[in-house]
């Protein structure tokens, strides 16, 4: 739940969940504005957050994380009767979000007349709002397959443009993976890195070798690009973090500042590969 479909699902709310008794400026939310989340989806971290967790906290996190799911399903709407759902305001309900369990396993988002109608609703009643919830699932898995979808595109296009000096003869690519626990020493880079490996790894690699295959990239000499730019970096002596970042601006840059997202998986890739980070000496 720590990044949960997380900022997709808080954004999708935030699109389709009526504004009401809140500030007008919250009707002003553009689709840049909204990018400009996206852009920094993978800084957002509950673990990174709250990393002195109680046992309260976290169940608070997550029973929010899963009602927000639960909205994202529904489009910030009532599941069965359709009504907007408003927001909870100075103590006072207006059509409030309720969570309905269906089954042991279920659980349904609706306003509060329907809400209470369920309290005695049949079988029947309940297993139509449950194969509703199923539909609505599949449609919340597509749009995360879209978007998955969506940044392995600028992940290639970002491949597509690359356009790097040539390397030196005597830059040498990494043969031994090392786990990236053990090259890391910072937390939240570490968090970030392993979560972009884990989502999109293979996404990245695929990209690589299907543009190798068409010739309109050599792996190898972007992998020594990417390493010698490391070594350049680590010998400012500056921290990982900085190390990472300036990768990934450098990348931006030459490849026509499209897709910073894209360039910042792009260099946690490198770093699963080895060519970013050497293995900390104990």
């Amino acid at each position: 739940m720590a990044q949960f479909s997380g900022l997709r699902s808080l954004l999708y709310t935030v699109l389709n969940v009526e504004n009401r008794n809140c500030e007008g400026s919250v009707r002003e939310i553009t689709n840049e504005y909204i990018q400009s989340f996206e852009d920094k989806r993978l800084d957002i971290s509950l673990i990174n957050t709250y990393s002195n967790l109680t046992p309260k906290t976290a169940y608070e996190i997550a029973i929010d994380a899963h009602s927000l799911v639960l909205l994202a399903e529904t489009g910030g709407k009532c599941q069965k009767c359709g009504r907007v759902l408003g927001i909870k305001k100075e103590g006072n309900d207006i059509n409030y979000a309720k969570v309905v369990r269906l089954s042991e396993t279920d659980e349904v988002v609706l306003c509060v007349d329907c809400e209470r109608e369920m309290q005695s609703a049949s079988e029947e009643e309940k297993l139509a709002l449950l194969s509703d919830k199923r539909d609505l699932e599949n449609l919340m898995m597509a749009r995360d397959a879209t978007s998955r979808y969506v940044i392995e595109k600028q992940i290639e296009q970002v491949l597509r443009e690359v356009d790097l000096m040539d390397v030196t003869d005597d830059t040498q690519l990494k043969i031994e993976p090392v786990k990236v626990e053990n090259k890391i020493t910072e937390k939240r880079l570490k968090d970030r890195v392993l979560g972009d490996v884990r989502q999109l790894y293979e996404g990245v690699n695929d990209s690589l070798y299907r543009l190798a295959g068409e010739n309109s990239l050599n792996v190898d000499k972007f992998a020594r690009n990417v390493r010698r730019m490391y070594e350049d970096a680590s010998e400012s002596h500056i921290s990982q973090s900085e190390i990472y970042y300036l990768l990934v601006e450098t990348l931006f840059e030459k490849t026509g500042r499209k897709y910073r997202g894209a360039c910042e998986i792009i260099i946690s890739y490198f770093v699963q590969r080895c060519e970013v980070f050497d293995e900390i000496t104990k």
